[in-house]
């Protein structure tokens, strides 16, 4: 029930700040040149809020037989009435329609269904398949539909990452979506544009520049593998084509490893871990072996030189092959 108050209590702010906010982000001085407006509301904070209100109903879902005075559709309601404000003083309408992370949970459709006003279901119906459907995994809907809890983030802070939501090119999407290779064929490998964290055990946490291996895509939330041989879903939006000479030197490398990876996110014993099956010399190990995997994969030469002098060469062209594999090296 705190983590509810807490998402109604922000998305009141926000609806507070669209009622003030210009709807475009410059206008011109008396020199005729472009400025930002101050208070402008950007794009990803109107996604954040509409994710904010999406998840809102799904813990108005998840509680409503716990919900007493008011009861769950009185929040809906009140939830609908803040929608209209966002949407209504968005710049551009179509956001909202393009959120589709998190999708909504059946026991929230299921109360949608049963409690909207006519006007109410009108808008939410208008708002397309991304908040009328629910990702059904299985037959046992709730316990294996992978879910995201959105990150919040107060007006001050940015995001970690653009929220799954970007911008869709038509081209790409279409490339994302072509059907899945037999298993005669190549893998399918793709490319990891935005960071993503794991909410629960079938979910994959994943880092901007990682290549995954596609397992399955016949729905929104995509089965991968990454270099490690773990698996888990993400959503398929975050993805990309793996550029042609980066799919080729993969193609031609020797045969894929399941020992240890090092990637940005690697902790220092997983850094250790990867260094030791380099066969780096123990020194080299323990001098290095501290660092984070975003540490490490950022040195420069003269830093490798001053470290471990011996081992620095063969340091960096391992280091420049690993970023080749992640895309950190475009």
């Amino acid at each position: 029930m705190e983590e509810l108050n807490n998402t109604l209590s922000k998305i009141e702010q926000f609806v507070e700040m669209t009622k003030v906010a210009p709807k475009n982000n410059t206008k011109k001085n008396i020199l005729g040149k472009k400025k930002t407006q101050k208070g402008f509301l950007s794009e990803l904070k109107y996604i954040e809020c509409f994710q904010m209100i999406k998840h809102a109903l799904n813990l108005v879902g998840k509680l409503e037989r716990h919900i007493d005075q008011p009861s769950a559709p009185v929040f809906v309601h009140n939830l609908f009435k803040a929608l209209t404000m966002v949407i209504t003083n968005c710049p551009n309408p179509h956001w909202a329609a393009s959120v589709d992370v998190p999708q909504l949970t059946p026991k929230a459709i299921a109360l949608l269904e049963s409690c909207l006003q006519p006007n109410e279901m009108d808008l939410w119906k208008s708002l397309g398949e991304f908040w009328t459907t629910s990702t059904v995994y299985g037959a046992d809907q709730e316990s294996t539909n992978p879910t995201h809890t959105p990150k919040f983030y107060r007006q001050t802070e940015s995001s970690e990452y653009p929220m799954v939501n970007h911008q869709h090119n038509p081209a790409k999407d279409q490339e994302r979506m072509s059907p899945r290779p037999s298993l005669s064929q190549k893998p399918l490998l793709m490319q990891v544009q935005y960071e993503f964290e794991s909410r629960n055990s079938k979910e994959l946490t994943v880092v901007a520049g990682e290549v995954l291996e596609v397992l399955d895509q016949s729905r929104q939330w995509w089965l991968v593998q990454n270099e490690a041989g773990r698996r888990g879903y993400i959503p398929n939006n975050i993805l990309e084509p793996l550029p042609p000479g980066l799919q080729m030197n993969r193609v031609h490398s020797s045969s894929p490893t399941r020992g240890p990876i090092l990637r940005p996110s690697s902790k220092p014993q997983e850094v250790m871990d990867w260094l030791q099956a380099q066969n780096f010399s123990p020194i080299t190990v323990k001098s290095l072996g501290v660092l984070t995997g975003n540490q490490l994969l950022h040195m420069q030469p003269r830093e490798l030189r001053l470290v471990c002098p011996e081992d620095a060469p063969q340091i960096q062209a391992r280091l420049e092959e690993m970023k080749m594999l992640l895309g950190m090296g475009r």
